[in-house]
C-alpha cells in the first residue's frame, strides 16, 4: 500500500530496513536516518519527528483476532459487537 503511494506520487523508495516496532522506527527518524509512513497517532511521543500529512489517503486493513475453539468473555463479545457497530458506521477513509 505505502509503496503503491510513492510510485503514485512519482518516486520509489530506497527500503534498507523494516520493522514492526514503532519506538525503534521513530528512534531512527529522530536520529536522522531516514523517514517512516505511520499513523498519526503514534508521532506524538516523539517532540523532534515532524508529521507531514499527505493528501491521499491510505487504507489499511486491521484485524480482530481471538482463539479458536475458545468460548469468548463476555468482554470479549460486548468489543466485538462493538468493533462491528463501529465499522458499520465509519467508511473507508473517512477516519
Amino acid at each position: 500500500m505505502c509503496l503503491n503511494a510513492c510510485i503514485n506520487n512519482g518516486f520509489k523508495p530506497k527500503i534498507v530496513f523494516e520493522s514492526s516496532q514503532i519506538n525503534t522506527i521513530l528512534g531512527l527518524v529522530s536520529e536522522n536516518m531516514g523517514v517512516a509512513m505511520l499513523t498519526s497517532k503514534v508521532v506524538g511521543s516523539f517532540p523532534d519527528v515532524a508529521l507531514v500529512r499527505l493528501n491521499e489517503t491510505i487504507n489499511r486493513n486491521t484485524a480482530l483476532v481471538l482463539l479458536h475453539k475458545t468460548q469468548a468473555l463476555s468482554s470479549a463479545k460486548a468489543f466485538i459487537k462493538h468493533t462491528l457497530e463501529w465499522k458499520k458506521a465509519h467508511k473507508p477513509g473517512k477516519l
